[in-house]
């Protein structure tokens, strides 16, 4: 088996997905007052297995916008509030947790929930069976020795103590974060 690991790269948004420029920068300039009004540019992360991830550009910042797929109706599924909340626990006590920067939770906006986080630069790997040539997709990082995975699950155990057990149990919240 062998491992590549690639930068999730945005790309020209697909076709069917696109979402609503002006009044994204309508919510965005009452939310967070940055004159974003005509000034973003969108693109959409083509991995993802079930919520749509855009990359949104305004300026030199960048931010990434998460809202379930089109036409949607299995709310549990697709609960942009429940994501909202376990960042909002994460992003305080574990570095590698971007901020959630605005929460739409209406659909009044893009037709259905999002919210917008921060960017954070990652990888993302396949695992490729030689055997067979399919592609398997799992996320990762770059191979590491075992004394640098037992640190890992050491640190990540601890993310876990000081985020608390209702990190991925909380209410959904009903406004912006912080």
């Amino acid at each position: 088996m062998t491992e590549i690991v690639v930068e999730d790269k945005a790309r020209p948004v697909r076709n069917g997905e696109e979402l609503d420029v002006q009044k994204l920068g309508e919510f965005l300039d009452k939310e967070l007052g940055i004159g974003a009004t005509g000034a973003l540019a969108v693109e959409q992360f083509p991995g993802g297995h079930s919520n749509l991830t855009y990359l949104v550009r305004h300026g030199d910042q960048e931010y990434v916008l998460r809202r379930p797929p089109f036409g949607s109706k299995v709310k549990s599924a697709h609960d942009m509030g429940r994501e909202v909340a376990v960042l909002s626990k994460l992003a305080p006590v574990y570095d590698r947790a971007p901020k959630v920067i605005a929460y739409e939770p209406t659909g009044e906006v893009l037709g259905a929930p999002f919210y917008l986080m921060e960017r954070r630069r990652g990888s993302r790997g396949s695992a490729i069976c030689s055997s067979t040539h399919s592609s398997i997709y799992m996320p990762s990082i770059t191979p590491r020795p075992d004394s640098a995975i037992s640190a890992s699950r050491s640190a990540t155990s601890s993310v876990r103590s000081r985020a608390g057990p209702s990190a991925t149990s909380t209410p959904r919240p009903t406004t912006s974060p912080p």
